[in-house]
């Protein structure tokens, strides 16, 4: 079986790319376009990201595979191949890092709709004006607004908040500061 992206090859093409915009700036002139080559490899590993388990059920896939694209056009100059010769694996974390991204940003904007429709008694208000218009709609409103657990949400969010003060904590009484010696 073929491999859709030969990390070999591309990470030849980063290095080379990088050393190019290196050699560009340390003349004066600016970075050069990044080469269709590279940009089709990029588009090829958030597509095939995108299309995992782990992303494919999501409304806005087209969002985080254009997240991961522009995240790796971002990042490349920042692959260092001194500390490691595989490209692929750089730029699939960078993937998979812009798509997690978009996933949380899309669950607070639930979050937040969700809990200002919960502020609101939207029947209520519906029925005080003539929505005549709306047809089924003004009597129904609950059925139209997508389900979203604010209070399991709310939760998730004290748990990562409680885990980073414990790892802060965790980490000031492990760290040892500076010793003096006397003689």
């Amino acid at each position: 079986m073929a491999h859709y992206i030969s990390n070999k090859e591309f990470t030849q093409a980063i290095v080379d790319y990088i050393q190019l915009c290196d050699a560009e700036e340390a003349d004066g002139r600016e970075a050069p376009q990044i080469p269709d080559a590279i940009a089709r490899q990029f588009i090829a590993l958030a597509n095939k990201l995108g299309s995992r388990y782990n992303f494919s059920g999501y409304t806005f896939r087209d969002e985080m595979v254009s997240n991961a694209i522009f995240a790796c056009c971002a990042k490349i100059r920042k692959f260092n191949i001194a500390i490691s010769n595989n490209a692929f694996a750089y730029f699939t974390n960078v993937c998979w890092r812009a798509m997690v991204d978009v996933i949380n940003t899309e669950e607070k904007m639930s979050y937040i709709k969700a809990k200002s429709f919960s502020s609101v008694d939207m029947e209520d208000s519906l029925q005080e004006n003539d929505m005549s218009d709306f047809g089924e709609f003004a009597g129904n409103v609950s059925e139209f607004i997508p389900f979203f657990d604010v209070a399991e949400y709310e939760q998730k969010m004290q748990a990562q908040k409680d885990k980073a003060k414990a790892k802060s904590v965790e980490r000031s009484l492990s760290h040892d500061g500076p010793t003096l010696e006397v003689d």
